[in-house]
């Protein structure tokens, strides 16, 4: 064989090793969980407005490691898909509390409620303004004292987990 001919075969394979790091680099960028709207909604580190839910979970004996504040909204197609992910998750996380905000009034939201979030229960707000939720099913992973931690639009359980591991490298960032 001559010299040549080694030279571009090795060359080609380098080019062949190049372009799957390439590959495999842009896989891994584009199945990387990011959370839509995650940089809107309450800043990391501020109190959640909703004291009264906060002050419950202080004045626990043990308080839960996380507290899930979930907004969906009565006539929102999607919420209703999330429901049941939101019970699952709920039964694999027990130690952590889940508190539901529905924007809908109270006959609104009844039926909704105990079609599929009975186990959770439901606040019945009025206006996300306050709690500056951009969209619907949104939630809030809260520390124990009531601290946003982490945030973001969930549509699936891989999402709350998501929330989750964010919180909890927020938690070890403020330590």
């Amino acid at each position: 064989m001559s010299e040549f001919f080694l030279l571009s075969y090795w060359t080609l394979w380098g080019v062949v090793a190049l372009l799957a790091y390439a590959v495999l680099a842009m896989m891994k960028r584009l199945y990387r969980i990011s959370l839509p709207a995650s940089d809107r909604g309450l800043p990391v580190g501020a109190p959640f407005p909703l004291v009264s839910r906060a002050e419950r979970a202080a004045d626990e004996e043990q308080p839960p490691p996380g507290i899930f504040a979930i907004f969906t909204a009565a006539d929102c197609h999607a919420c209703k898909q999330v429901y049941p992910v939101v019970e699952q998750f709920s039964m694999r996380y027990p130690r952590h509390r889940f508190e539901l905000y529905m924007l809908a009034t109270e006959e609104e939201g009844a039926p909704i409620v105990q079609a599929h979030a009975s186990a959770l229960g439901a606040t019945f707000v009025d206006d996300l303004g306050s709690y500056e939720v951009p969209g619907v099913p949104f939630a809030y992973f809260l520390a124990g004292d009531g601290t946003v931690l982490s945030k973001g639009v969930f549509h699936e359980a891989a999402h709350l987990e998501h929330l989750i591991a964010t919180g909890k490298k927020a938690l070890r960032r403020s330590a």
